[in-house]
C-alpha cells in the first residue's frame, strides 16, 4: 500500500510531465490531443493507485487481525475469502483481454475463400505466419500442435525446402516446403505433405508465368494440391519397420506413396492388399468421428498425432491405437461397416478429478473437526436467592 500511495503521489513517467510536454508541443498521443485529456488521464492513473492502496492496506490489515485475534479467524476467514473473491471481481469488471478477431488482421479475400472452400490443410511459401492462417479459420500444418509435437516435426522436416528457416524454439514457423510446378501449371509437394492432408499452398506477390492459380487476389494467390489426403485413409498394404531412422529414410522418399504403404513399429496380421474408405463426419477438438466401410481387413489412418491420452471406440468397442508413419493415429479394423470414434481422454485428467474429489472430501472433514471441536458458550447458572439477597435486615 505504500508503494501505491506513493505512485498516486509521484505518477511514474511518462504520465507524469513527459505526456503533457508532449501534447504541449503540438504532438497527439493516441487518443490525446489536448490538456484536458492529458488531465484525465493522469487523474485516471491516481484514482487507480488510490484505490489499489485501500485494497491493499484493507488485506494488510485483515491479516494482521487474523494472526493477532486467534479467536476471530473461524469469523473472519470466509468474510477475507468473500472480499478476495470480490476483489477479482472488481478488478475483471468490464475487462477485455482479447479484442474482436476481426481486427486481429485486415480482411484478405483470397484467404477468406479458402476457408469457405473443400477441407484441407494449409501451408505458406515464404509467407503467411500459421497464427495469421489460423485467424482466417485455416488449418496451417505449420501451426500444429500438441501434447509433443516432436515426431510430428520429424516429418515435416523431411519436406521441408533446403532454403527453409528454423528456430529452436519454433522449428516450423517459418518453414518452407519442398515444391515444383509441374509443366501443366499445378504444384506438386513432397509426399509427406500429401499424406497430412496438405491441400493449400498460399503464396504471395504475383503467379509465376505458367502457373495457373486456384484463388487470386491483390497480394496473396494459392495453388491446390491435387495430390492431398483426407485426413482419414486406407492405404493398400502395411510394412513393420521397428527403427525410426529406417522409418524415416523411407518416408523421405520420393518414392513413397502413403495410398500405396504405410509403416507401423509392431508387426500386425493384415490381407496384402486393403481395400476400404473413410471419412470425418464430425469434429470436435477433444473428438473425431470417422465413418469407415472396409472390404477387407485393414489399417485406418488419421493424418493427426499419435498421443497415448487418445482412446478409439469401434462400434462401440474399445480399440487400440497404433502409431503409424512414424507420428499419426492408425487403428487395425476388420472387414465391415462401422464408426470409429477418437476420444481424447488422458489418464492424467482422470487422476484430476480424483484427487480433486479427494480435496473436497478433506477440506469437509476438516471444517467438521473444525466445528465438532468449537467449545459450546457456557451459561452462568443462577445463585439461590438465599446466597444473592445478602443478609437479612435488623429489627
Amino acid at each position: 500500500p505504500i508503494w501505491c500511495v506513493y505512485l498516486a503521489v509521484f505518477l511514474p513517467e511518462p504520465i507524469h510531465s513527459q505526456l503533457e510536454l508532449s501534447v504541449r508541443e503540438g504532438n497527439q498521443v493516441g487518443w490525446i490531443h489536448d490538456l484536458e485529456g492529458v488531465r484525465r488521464v493522469q487523474t485516471w492513473f491516481v484514482q487507480h493507485y488510490a484505490a489499489t492502496a485501500v485494497w491493499c492496506g484493507a488485506g494488510v490489515a485483515g491479516w494482521l487481525i487474523l494472526l493477532s485475534r486467534r479467536a476471530w479467524q473461524s469469523r473472519l476467514l470466509p468474510v477475507a475469502a468473500a472480499l478476495l473473491v470480490g476483489d477479482l471481481l472488481w478488478f475483471a469488471h468490464g475487462r477485455s483481454v482479447q479484442c474482436d478477431p476481426a481486427l486481429y488482421f485486415p480482411p484478405v479475400p483470397v484467404l477468406d475463400e479458402v476457408a469457405r472452400s473443400a477441407p484441407g490443410r494449409v501451408i505458406g511459401y515464404n509467407c503467411l505466419p500459421a497464427s495469421l492462417a489460423a485467424m482466417r479459420g485455416l488449418r496451417d500444418i505449420r501451426g500444429y500442435d500438441s501434447v509433443d509435437p516432436a515426431r510430428m516435426i520429424d516429418l515435416l522436416d523431411l519436406a521441408a525446402a533446403p532454403q527453409s528457416k528454423g528456430y529452436f524454439y519454433a522449428m516450423t514457423q517459418e518453414m518452407t516446403p519442398k515444391a515444383e510446378f509441374t509443366s501443366e501449371g499445378a504444384i506438386r509437394l513432397s509426399p509427406i505433405l500429401d499424406m497430412l492432408g496438405v491441400r493449400y499452398v498460399i503464396l504471395r506477390g504475383s503467379p509465376s508465368a505458367g502457373t495457373r492459380p486456384a484463388f487470386q487476389g491483390q497480394d496473396y494467390w494459392v495453388m491446390v494440391n491435387s495430390n492431398a489426403l483426407t485426413r482419414a485413409f486406407i492405404p493398400r498394404r502395411v510394412e513393420t519397420v521397428t527403427e525410426d531412422k529406417t522409418r524415416l529414410e523411407k518416408l523421405a522418399s520420393p518414392e513413397f506413396d502413403p495410398l500405396e504403404i504405410a509403416y507401423l513399429e509392431h508387426p500386425v496380421d493384415l490381407p496384402n492388399a486393403c481395400r476400404g474408405s473413410a471419412g470425418i463426419v464430425e469434429e470436435i477438438p477433444t473428438r473425431v468421428t470417422v465413418s469407415v466401410r472396409m472390404e477387407t481387413p485393414g489399417l485406418v489412418v488419421l493424418a493427426d498425432l499419435w498421443d497415448k491420452g487418445w482412446r478409439a471406440d469401434w462400434n462401440g468397442q474399445r480399440v487400440p491405437i497404433l502409431r503409424a508413419n512414424h507420428a499419426l493415429r492408425g487403428v487395425v479394423l476388420p472387414a465391415g461397416e462401422g464408426t470409429l470414434v477418437f476420444r481424447y481422454a488422458p489418464a492424467s485428467f482422470a487422476w484430476g478429478l480424483r484427487l480433486a474429489g479427494l480435496a473436497v472430501l478433506v477440506l469437509l472433514a476438516w471444517l467438521g473437526i473444525i466445528l465438532w471441536q468449537r467449545p459450546t458458550p457456557r451459561s452462568e447458572t443462577p445463585l439461590p436467592p438465599s446466597e444473592t439477597s445478602g443478609a437479612a435486615p435488623a429489627g
